[in-house]
C-alpha cells in the first residue's frame, strides 16, 4: 500500500470481521471502531445478523455477531473492526485487490 499513498482505494469489511466486543490479540484490539445504528436483528441460532447504518448515511451494512449479544433494533452500537481481515481494492467497478489483510 505504500506505493499508493495519495491515491484512492476502497476498503471492504466482511460481516464476520465486525464484533460488538474487542478482538482479543487481533489487530482490531487497537481500538478501531464504528458507531452504528441498529436497524434489524435476525437471529440465526448461535449467531445473528445485525443490519446497521453509520452516521447520516442510510446505506445498510451487516455484521455477523454472536447470538449471546443483547442487541435490539433502534439502539446505538459500537462495532469493533478486525483490521487483519480488511480487503483493499483499486477504485472502480472492477478494481483489483491490492491487499487482503494490510494489518498483517
Amino acid at each position: 500500500l505504500k506505493s499508493r499513498v495519495g491515491q484512492g482505494c476502497l476498503v471492504g469489511v466482511r460481516p464476520q470481521a465486525l464484533s460488538d466486543r474487542p478482538f482479543e490479540g487481533a489487530a482490531g484490539a487497537t481500538g478501531t471502531t464504528l458507531e452504528a445504528r441498529v436497524q434489524i436483528v435476525e437471529h440465526l441460532g448461535d449467531k445473528m445478523d445485525v443490519v446497521f447504518q453509520i452516521g447520516t448515511d442510510t446505506t445498510d451494512h451487516v455484521a455477523h455477531l454472536d447470538a449471546s449479544s443483547r442487541i435490539t433494533p433502534g439502539q446505538s452500537l459500537t462495532l469493533h473492526v478486525d483490521l487483519a481481515r480488511l480487503h483493499v481494492f483499486e477504485p472502480g467497478d472492477a478494481g483489483r485487490a491490492l491487499v487482503q489483510n494490510p494489518a498483517v
